[in-house]
This record gives C-alpha cells, structure tokens and sequence, in this order.
C-alpha cells in the first residue's frame, strides 16, 4: 500500500508573513504532514514542536564552507538539529540551495565535503560518534 502525504516549502523571505506561531495552524489547517525549512530558524523550530508535522532543515549556502571541519559541522547538528529534537520532529538534512545551478565553483567545490561531514554526525550511532570523541579528547588531554 503507497501512503502520501501533503509537505510545503516555508520560506522566510517576503513581506506580511505571518509570525511562525500562527505559521503552524495554517499549516495543519491544510493537511500538510512535512515542512522544509530553507534554513534551521529557531523561532520556526520551536514553532513547530509537539506538532505530528515533519521538518527538514537546511545548511545554508553561507555555511557551506564551514562544512568540511568535523567540529563545525557537529556544532552545526548540535545547536540547529539535536537542541530540538525530540519536542520538533526533523526528519531530514538538505545541504546547500541550488547549489548547481548558481554557477560558483566556492559552493559547488565545498558541497560534497559539507553533506559528508553533515552525514557523519547525522548516522545512528551519531552518539556512539560523540561518546569516542569525548574518550579521544580525553586521551589527547590527559
């Protein structure tokens, strides 16, 4: 049996939108079930806790380069993902925003490295990731 489902695409950029707080009805007042975010918005994230609505979240293109670094990428995760979760349901990661399309070798050349990176600490065993690197850094500084 194939199950769908409605999802929207919330963009931040414009004028008169509403406050993410009165976002959210109007999101389940049409029957949407997952929501992608262009970016990785607080209010917006918090907004849409202990709602059954899926998010998926964005690196943005500014970050794309910072990316590639382990721990900026976990601090990434971390402050934009894992602070939300379990009250905000995020389900999914996107790298970079037509990234391919925008003709800038700097984002095109960082973009693999970043959805890596991003990868990585997104796995199932991402704690068992965060557990070796405390015992690592203690190795390192004791």
């Amino acid at each position: 049996m194939v199950s769908a489902s409605l999802g929207i695409n919330y963009g931040q950029i414009g004028d008169n939108l509403p406050a993410p707080e009165k976002a959210v009805p109007l999101v389940q007042s049409i029957g949407a079930k997952k929501v992608r975010l262009y970016d990785a918005n607080p209010l917006v994230l918090r907004a849409f806790a202990g709602t059954d609505i899926e998010l998926t979240v964005e690196v943005g293109n500014e970050h794309l380069s910072e990316m590639s670094d382990p721990q900026r990428a976990l601090a990434w995760v971390r402050s934009n993902v894992q602070e939300y979760l379990p009250a905000t349901k995020i389900t999914g990661i996107m790298v970079g925003n037509e990234v391919l399309t925008l003709y800038d070798s700097a984002l095109r050349n960082n973009l693999i490295a970043a959805m890596q990176t991003i990868y990585i600490w997104c796995t199932p065993d991402f704690r068992a990731r965060q557990a070796d690197e405390a015992i690592l850094k203690y190795k390192l500084y004791n």
